[in-house]
């Protein structure tokens, strides 16, 4: 084992994860395969991890660490990290997450066993929120075509990107392949992995996948790096836009069109779901992409017959031509033409989105009701999240934004003690094309 020249490099972005760095430093420090060294880009923490990493490097030679004095994202970091790497391999790992001991021993022997240039890994998902783990497996159609042998990119053709997720931590790559490709990662905001673990995915020829998982990919919580891929969501367009360029540049477009549009839809329905994704963030986009953006990528004009997988044309259909835009303008204009107070039954992800196009359209929303309990006593904008049973004030109308939900609703405003109060429907006016004044029951 030599500290100056170690077989796998690991790189790890570091900004803001007290909670869970010791454990992913514990998961490296602790692999059966002990010729590495650990590279760790502290992006100007404000928090404790840099104190951290100061500890664990007292300790351990085999830890480097390159501090930021501001902040410059993951996909800079993850830049800086491999540009310094001293090994003849390389991998990543996010700092809320968390290697098996045996994945560096078992990756590093089925490239040398392989003579591969990638080694990709298999992986469970830990919802910290429910505290569950949940074993990504792979399809059997998917393992037909990987278990057990070497394989190319293009062998994989339309299922590319669904079969090998293009996420940086899951695969160990030989060094010299990330060079001779010229394979950085973005420095966007967010969605800087997508065009690095992209052209991995197409542009390798020979790749091995163990099956077994050996990484744990921490989901559910406010440190990890894709919580913030809301705040900008023209990031996904940008990044999925470079992977259509180098895809042409290659000549590959033709081969992995299919793969293609399924992660642009993903990456964008994503990209639009996202948390933080506020209102404005996402008509903007929308209009961006309705614009020129489809175009841009190639999806402006389709049939069903473009797509590979069935569902992708309805999905390209409900994204391209139905949006957040249906709370429009001219629809609170009627909404305030209503006299009386107003109310939100349900503040779920279409409660929200609601709520949002509400305030940037300057329409008052007076209170809202939710009857899960988890978001009793919720704070929005000086407004209490209550049951309708706790609801004191009296109100004149009660906006539900799903129309299955119309008669339950109804019962329990009678229950209640609300009976004089009309619901508006909005589900039948966005869905159903029904004028408003026509959704008030």
């Amino acid at each position: 084992m030599s500290i100056e020249n170690p077989i796998i490099s690991i790189v790890v972005p570091v900004y803001n994860v007290e909670p869970y760095l010791p454990k992913s430093i514990e998961s490296i420090l602790g692999q059966e395969f002990k010729d590495f060294e650990l590279i760790c880009v502290d992006d100007a923490s404000t928090d404790a991890s840099g104190k951290i990493l100061q500890r664990y490097a007292a300790r351990d030679k085999r830890i480097r660490i390159i501090e930021h004095k501001e902040n410059k994202g993951a996909g800079t970091a993850r830049n800086e990290g491999m540009a310094v790497s001293r090994g003849e391999w390389i991998i990543f790992l996010d700092a809320d997450d968390y290697f098996s001991s045996q994945l560096l021993s078992k990756a590093y022997k089925a490239a040398q066993d392989n003579e591969v240039d990638v080694v990709y890994v298999n992986f469970n998902e830990y919802n910290q929120a429910d505290n569950v783990v949940d074993p990504r497996e792979k399809s059997l159609a998917a393992r037909r075509i990987i278990e057990g042998r070497v394989f190319s990119g293009r062998e994989l053709g339309h299922r590319v990107f669904e079969v090998l997720p293009i996420v940086p931590w899951n695969k160990l790559c030989r060094k010299s392949f990330l060079q001779e490709k010229k394979l950085k990662f973005q420095e966007l905001p967010n969605a800087n992995d997508v065009y690095f673990g992209s052209c991995v995915a197409f542009m390798a020829e020979r790749n091995y996948f163990l099956l077994e998982p050996l990484v744990t990919y921490r989901t559910h919580h406010a440190h990890q790096i894709s919580a913030k891929r809301g705040k900008n969501p023209l990031c996904a367009y940008k990044a999925l836009k470079q992977v259509k360029d180098k895809l042409d540049e290659e000549g590959a477009f033709e081969c992995h069109k299919g793969s293609f549009y399924w992660q642009t839809l993903s990456g964008i329905t994503y990209a639009l779901r996202a948390g933080g994704t506020a209102f404005k963030p996402r008509l903007d986009f929308r209009k961006f992409l309705n614009e020129e953006g489809w175009k841009n990528l190639g999806m402006e004009d389709l049939q069903e017959e473009d797509f590979f997988y069935k569902y992708d044309y309805e999905r390209w259909i409900k994204l391209k031509f139905t949006s957040d835009t249906l709370f429009d303008e001219e629809m609170f204009s009627e909404l305030k033409d209503l006299k009386g107070k107003s109310y939100i039954w349900g503040f779920g992800d279409w409660g929200k989105k609601f709520y949002e196009a509400a305030k940037y359209h300057g329409y008052a929303i007076n209170g809202i009701i939710d009857e899960n309990t988890s978001l009793k006593g919720k704070q929005v904008d000086g407004l209490t999240v209550l049951p309708c049973r706790e609801q004191d004030d009296s109100f004149e109308y009660v906006i539900i934004t799903n129309e299955m939900y119309g008669r339950s609703v109804r019962e329990r405003l009678d229950s209640t003690g609300h009976s004089e109060t009309k619901i508006i429907d909005m589900g039948d006016y966005m869905f159903h094309n029904v004028p408003i004044k026509e959704c008030i029951f």
